[in-house]
């Protein structure tokens, strides 16, 4: 277990929510014509967003946020039933919870796929942004959730954009004392260009196409076959060894940290 060395700002009272009786709070940016309006939902790492410590970076996207601290994939997912959103997104950003609790990766990937499910049949432009790195927590478990998370997506023919990468755990000043949420100064601020970013790409491109069944092949016409006798020695040519392998992959690209490259602040 190791600690962050940055500065977060002291957390403020929040009212409850009636729906799960946790804290929950919501900003909503002022609606500017031309821009498109990008809904985040996540948990605690949006609260400094919601309270105006940390701003957004301007340009054509506007923003809103609903960050319900502590709150695990059913209880977001709760939030998300219940939300009462005045004007509809043009996208949605899920940010997967870290919270789980003691559920095994398994659990924590049911929880999810429900998460999705919710999201995905209220909103039509969904896609998921990946958890900051703990430093409290084991570091192979949240790879293993991470993975999890992914493939949940997938089935759901939703975008899931790793970022895991672009917190690397060496780097200390990312990360409040508590090495759980990330610092005000220099964690925040890759965050939110993180969402920036991702959300951008996902407005400009193309959503996934939902794969296509294979075709049943045509029966083979009946044909006269000769046959062909050979003398002398024959050559076999060499088959494909067994060992030889083809990654196969779905037909959603999983946006990785090249994405990123060159327009983060560093």
């Amino acid at each position: 277990m190791s600690f962050g060395t940055g500065f977060r700002y002291k957390a403020k009272p929040w009212p409850v929510s009636d729906i799960t009786g946790r804290c929950q709070k919501s900003f909503f940016q002022e609606t500017s014509p031309g821009k498109k309006y990008v809904l985040v939902i996540g948990n605690s790492h949006l609260r400094s967003l919601v309270d105006g410590i940390v701003a957004m970076p301007e340009g054509c996207l506007r923003f809103g946020f609903l960050s319900n601290p502590g709150a695990c994939a059913t209880v977001l997912r709760k939030e998300v039933m219940a939300a009462k959103v005045e004007v509809e997104p043009d996208l949605v950003c899920l940010m997967a919870p870290c919270n789980t609790g003691r559920m095994t990766i398994e659990e924590a990937g049911r929880e999810f796929g429900k998460l999705i499910l919710s999201a995905v049949e209220r909103w039509p432009n969904v896609f998921v942004l990946d958890f900051p790195t703990r430093l409290s927590e084991d570091l192979d478990y949240q790879e293993m959730l991470r993975q999890e998370y992914n493939r949940v997506a997938v089935r759901f023919n939703v975008r899931y954009i790793s970022t895991a990468a672009q917190f690397p755990v060496k780097m200390t000043e990312l990360w409040c004392r508590d090495g759980v949420h990330l610092s005000d100064e220099t964690g925040m601020a890759r965050l939110v260009d993180l969402i920036w970013i991702a959300s951008y790409l996902q407005l400009e491109s193309p959503p996934p196409s939902l794969p296509q069944p294979p075709r049943k092949p045509a029966p083979p016409a009946k044909t006269f076959i000769p046959t062909l006798v050979v003398t002398g020695e024959v050559r076999v040519p060499r088959g494909k060894s067994s060992h030889d392998w083809t990654e196969v992959t779905s037909g959603m690209r999983k946006t990785t940290a090249e994405d990123f490259q060159g327009l983060l602040r560093i």
